[in-house]
């Protein structure tokens, strides 16, 4: 909270003494439910994750302003004989997520690696509410092959190649009605 009072003796009138009051309080909610597999046979290893992942923020945010005190024996919005809300609003926020990679190693040698997110947001409007995020990649530790087995110079010798989307919810355009409901401008 941020107040502001500029008293009956800081003026000429003392009916232009004014105070003000913000506040702004923010909740954030964060669930994450993630299933963990793994399992090796032969030479064979399968790592997999499932997961879900739900996040809420919630902004209020009230401005008063009063004026017309006799005195200053309540240097606060509430002395005032005249007050009202300037600004008050309340925002929210929300976030989905479905996750889901499994990871694959053949002999500790050759790997391979393939995940989806699947990320709903309520700022963005109803035909693209959601967005897909997916990667994968593939490696091959060339160290662990025989041909480098006695090898002095290289100790760990690993080529990859990836490939991967991603997004951005993180829009902050400074104005509040816009960066929440942008897409009812559009």
């Amino acid at each position: 909270m941020r107040t502001e009072y500029r008293g009956t003796e800081s003026t000429d009138d003392p009916g232009d003494a004014l105070a003000r009051e913000f506040n702004q309080s923010r909740l954030r909610f964060v669930e994450n439910l993630f299933l963990n597999y793994s399992k090796g046979f032969l030479d064979h290893e399968i790592d997999a994750v499932l997961g879900i992942a739900a996040e809420q923020e919630i902004d209020r945010i009230t401005e008063f302003e009063g004026n017309g005190f006799t005195n200053d024996n309540i240097p606060r919005v509430e002395g005032a004989t005249n007050f009202f809300l300037r600004n008050g609003y309340t925002r929210e926020r929300r976030l989905i997520s479905f996750i889901g990679r499994v990871n694959y190693a053949f002999k500790d040698r050759y790997l391979a690696s393939v995940s989806v997110r699947r990320d709903g947001r309520s700022v963005f409007g109803d035909n693209n509410k959601f967005g897909t995020f997916p990667a994968f990649s593939v490696g091959w530790r060339v160290s662990e092959e025989d041909f480098l087995a006695g090898s002095t110079i290289l100790s760990n010798l690993k080529l990859r190649a990836s490939y991967g989307v991603t997004g951005n919810d993180n829009v902050n355009l400074h104005n509040n009605a816009v960066e929440f409901y942008h897409y009812l401008t559009i």
